[in-house]
């Protein structure tokens, strides 16, 4: 099983320097046939996260290839194989999902492409780092793919949700609740929704203050206020 297991990342090792180095078409043809030889040895032994990449990339590159059914396909059969349940392969399974996504989307399947996330999101618990970087990311996709589908309250909704969990610890990633923030207060100000960017505005001039004192300055700030006071003048 070990060698099995060395091939396989030897495989995927050539697989992705082909695609990288190799002429086109000739970088897909070769990097498909080395993808799914190691995803084909991968499956042979238990789940883990490196056999969950050789699976995306692979999907990836039969993506990029006009593939997407036979993408699609390879993702469900290793997602069948995981338990979404079991913080050992939560991660595995929020790439997966996350992957499957990517295609839905790449297709023009919107809709497709947001119930996925959703659904990775609902099941991805934020018990380590990695998780709760992956779960960041899938929500911002789905921010984007709600966007596309002209559902901006849809959109606003989301992060409202992720902002509440920030307000119960404010001052526990300040980091991320600032850069939520802005992302609230530039969807706000698209809306011309400017009372509540003007909220926002405040919101995290206070998060700033709590955080770093009162002689912290940040200019995002005052440029977002700055914004918001230009847009209700121009539309007067």
């Amino acid at each position: 099983m070990q060698d099995q297991t060395s091939h396989a990342d030897r495989l995927y090792g050539e697989a992705v320097e082909a695609k990288e180095t190799l002429e086109f078409p000739d970088n897909y043809s070769t990097a498909e046939r080395l993808f799914r030889e190691a995803v084909e040895l991968g499956s042979a032994g238990p789940p883990q996260d490196i056999r969950a990449r050789h699976v995306t990339d692979y999907a990836i590159c039969l993506m990029e290839m006009k593939k997407s059914d036979d993408a699609r396909r390879i993702v469900r059969q290793t997602l069948a194989r995981i338990d979404r349940t079991d913080p050992a392969t939560a991660a595995m399974a929020a790439r997966l999902l996350q992957c499957l996504a990517t295609i839905d989307r790449n297709d023009g399947q919107l809709a497709d492409a947001e119930a996925t996330l959703m659904d990775a999101i609902e099941c991805t618990p934020d018990t380590d780092t990695t998780l709760t970087v992956i779960k960041a990311q899938m929500r911002g996709h789905l921010r984007e793919v709600q966007a596309l589908l002209g559902r901006p309250d849809a959109q606003l909704a989301d992060l409202m949700v992720l902002l509440t969990e920030y307000r119960r610890q404010p001052l526990a990633k300040t980091g991320p609740y600032n850069s939520l923030l802005e992302d609230i207060c530039t969807l706000h100000i698209s809306q011309e929704r400017y009372d509540d960017a003007l909220a926002i505005v405040e919101e995290g001039r206070a998060l700033l203050k709590e955080d770093r004192g009162e002689t912290w300055i940040r200019d995002q700030w005052d440029d977002m206020a700055a914004t918001v006071h230009r847009r209700i003048r121009n539309r007067r």
